[in-house]
């Protein structure tokens, strides 16, 4: 059996659905090479969890304290936090679907399981997560009642790992890319198509040949 990777698809207005789905093709074309098991979750999913109503109500409720939030904020505010009910779901491993996996093995995965059970890279928004059951389900509670947003504007918060607390980054250094920056007007889906072609056939190194030391008659 594959070990499972996840992620979590929200409609951002600004962001056409078809660019959306071209990232998430890519993303899994890139887990599945490793050895993975590609799954999307989507609101439907996390809807059953007994946390996920709570995310969304603390995050809809910043607009008392700043009716001015825009709705685009809050959309991906919702999608970063109320994707963690999938762990409380039985979900271990989880990504951001423009996160291309350039040689990170469940192997490797696993060298983190045997170390932790918590981890997100620090100072960052989290991208990439790992959490067992009971560290989702105290994640969770702490996104709920935890201190998280950024006043005065609350249209911001801290990253995962302030959050939560976690020290170490055990995300340092892999073979992992978040594809965050395009060249001007590029869709996120071209530079994550460049990326992946890139690492699938690589430009070959040459050689220069070294000066024979032999004397010419």
């Amino acid at each position: 059996m594959r070990k499972k990777i996840f992620a979590f698809y929200r409609p951002i207005l600004s962001v056409p659905q078809e660019e959306e789905f071209a990232q998430a093709n890519l993303w899994k074309k890139s887990w599945e090479l490793h050895g993975w098991e590609c799954t999307m979750l989507n609101a439907s999913h996390v809807s059953i969890s007994p946390w996920a109503s709570s995310i969304l109500s603390r995050i809809m409720n910043l607009r008392a304290f700043n009716p001015g939030i825009p709705s685009e904020v809050l959309d991906r505010m919702i999608a970063r936090f109320i994707r963690w009910t999938g762990f409380h779901l039985g979900m271990s491993w989880m990504t951001d679907y423009d996160v291309l996996n350039l040689g990170f093995t469940p192997a490797m995965a696993e060298e983190i399981e045997k170390n932790t059970d918590v981890a997100v890279p620090k100072g960052e928004k989290a991208w990439v997560a790992y959490a067992t059951p009971v560290e989702a389900t105290e994640a969770c509670k702490t996104f709920i009642f935890g201190e998280m947003f950024v006043p005065p504007l609350w249209d911001d918060t801290l990253s995962e790992a302030d959050i939560l607390k976690i020290k170490k980054d055990y995300f340092k250094d892999l073979p992992l890319k978040h594809v965050t920056q395009t060249l001007p007007n590029e869709p996120k889906s071209v530079a994550m198509a460049k990326l992946l072609n890139q690492y699938l056939n690589p430009t070959p190194v040459v050689t220069p040949k070294k000066k024979s030391n032999r004397k010419t008659k």
